[in-house]
């Protein structure tokens, strides 16, 4: 669940943003309209760079680092939910459930698939399709030809693991399921308490699974890509040369374009002739369940830009005192 992002703005931070910007604007000459614009797209480029995904550093959203966090944390919450039934574990689980319910077929079933995943070794010993080694009383149970013997084999042996452990469920509606438990914990289902890695709910077809993570991954950027939305949005600006520069979405990652659509907005209201004006700027997908919020990116970015501009506006005064010391 992704809604427009909503942030009471530090008074501290945004008193301190409108004074190194209004000390820019005089700095350069630049009007109060111009310079509304240039930030607004400065301040979009941060919330790109400041927004999930981002490496554990924090900050660096616009790298190959924060696209591989985005996708790996998408994996890991979907694998979280869902096995395969080329997985042994998902063997162990049904021939376990099908052991309780005394259903031999079902048993026999789930028996062949395990043994059709664990391959021998040149020198004798077994893996299985993820290359861990099933070895023991459940290898011998999966190699064995004896229905009758290991049913009982597995029953004496894991009744009571099947007793205590939830069956899973074999589906094929992995996004259905999927969607079902990002709304159940609010988007980030490890995070907030979800079933976790080893406790799978649902079995479902390899191939299609992988299919539906590869889909998902291609998403990672989404919330960023509206800020790019809202940068593409803005009013052009006067070109006042190459000694004053906007933002522009030039520097943006594919990983993040490729997810543009029209969720950024950029409006103006007011009297631009008087001064008296906004420049309102969003993202309808600017608080990516919570995250946003939580981390207080618009304050954040209000700060990061400020210092910017104090760092520009002393560049350019150093310029000017050295250009005077020179004729003097």
């Amino acid at each position: 669940m992704s809604t427009e992002v909503r942030v009471v703005v530090n008074k501290a931070s945004f008193d301190r943003f409108q004074f190194a910007l209004n000390e820019f604007r005089m700095a350069t000459g630049i009007t109060m309209r111009d310079s509304f614009i240039r930030e607004a797209g400065f301040c979009c480029y941060e919330f790109m760079r400041y927004s999930p995904p981002m490496p554990k550093s924090g900050g660096q959203g616009l790298t190959k680092m924060a696209r591989m966090a985005g996708e790996g944390a998408v994996e890991a919450d979907v694998r979280s939910i869902f096995m395969t039934k080329d997985d042994p574990a998902s063997a162990f689980k049904m021939m376990g459930d099908a052991v309780l319910r005394g259903d031999v077929g079902a048993f026999l079933r789930w028996q062949g698939i395990a043994r059709s995943s664990t391959r021998q070794n040149a020198d004798g010993s077994y893996k299985d399709k993820k290359g861990r080694d099933p070895r023991g009383i459940f290898l011998a149970i999966v190699l064995g030809n004896n229905p009758k013997k290991d049913f009982q084999a597995f029953k004496n042996r894991f009744g009571g693991t099947a007793q205590s452990q939830q069956t899973p469920v074999v589906t094929t509606d992995i996004a259905g399921i999927h969607r079902q438990l990002k709304k159940k914990y609010q988007g980030r289902i490890r995070e907030n308490g979800g079933p976790g890695l080893g406790t799978n709910l649902y079995i479902t077809d390899a191939a299609k699974l992988d299919a539906y993570i590869k889909m998902k991954k291609r998403m990672v950027g989404y919330l960023k890509a509206g800020w790019a939305n809202t940068l593409l949005a803005l009013p052009k600006p006067k070109d006042y040369g190459p000694d004053v520069q906007y933002a522009s979405t030039a520097k943006v990652p594919a990983w993040i374009m490729r997810n543009k659509g029209a969720r950024g907005y950029a409006n103006f209201s007011g009297n631009l002739q008087d001064g008296n004006f906004n420049l309102t700027i969003g993202n309808q997908t600017g608080d990516n369940d919570g995250v946003a919020t939580k981390a207080s990116t618009l304050n954040h970015v209000l700060s990061v830009r400020a210092n910017k501009l104090d760092k520009e506006v002393m560049r350019r005064l150093g310029k000017y005192i050295r250009a005077f010391n020179a004729q003097n």
